[in-house]
């Protein structure tokens, strides 16, 4: 989950701001690769890479509260013979 959640970073940024619709100046975004150029242009790579490092340890943390959650409810269930 981590692992994905870092490669994904750039996808999710340019979701959040179609989602917005338009930068802080107003200037409406058209498209996932017109909002990677204008985070690219303004930040560099680091710009498209913003919040990997939260995103990342949230996924993670996630995941092993699922997985955790998943094998003790299995255990549990198993040992009533379900």
């Amino acid at each position: 989950g981590g692992f994905s959640g870092a490669l994904t970073t750039p996808l999710d940024l340019a979701k959040t701001r179609l989602m917005l619709g338009a930068d802080a100046q107003g200037v409406p975004y058209t498209g996932v690769f017109n909002v990677w150029s204008r985070v690219y242009a303004e930040a560099g790579i680091k710009g498209l890479y913003a919040g990997a490092g939260p995103r990342t340890f949230w996924l993670t943390l996630g995941g092993i509260f699922f997985f955790g959650a998943y094998e003790t409810s299995s255990s549990v269930l198993k040992g009533f013979g379900i």
